[in-house]
């Protein structure tokens, strides 16, 4: 649970940003993303629980959740 895999629709080009947080508005991870797709390794494990993220590219943001059970 310290690392996954992030794809975006190949039809997003340009720079692309991925954005992890806590349920409670938490910053946890934040970075380029390079290549799609993309290795977001945390380096910490994650905890039970739902995590949203975002992705951004070109002023456009796309959200979604993460939901992590034992």
């Amino acid at each position: 649970r310290n690392q996954f895999f992030v794809k975006t629709s190949d039809t997003i080009r340009g720079e692309k940003y991925f954005k992890l947080f806590d349920v409670s508005g938490k910053l946890i991870k934040a970075e380029q993303m390079l290549v799609n797709p993309y290795l977001v390794k945390l380096g910490v494990k994650l905890s039970t629980g739902v995590y949203i993220y975002q992705v951004e590219n070109n002023g456009l943001v796309k959200f979604g959740r993460i939901i992590l059970n034992d």
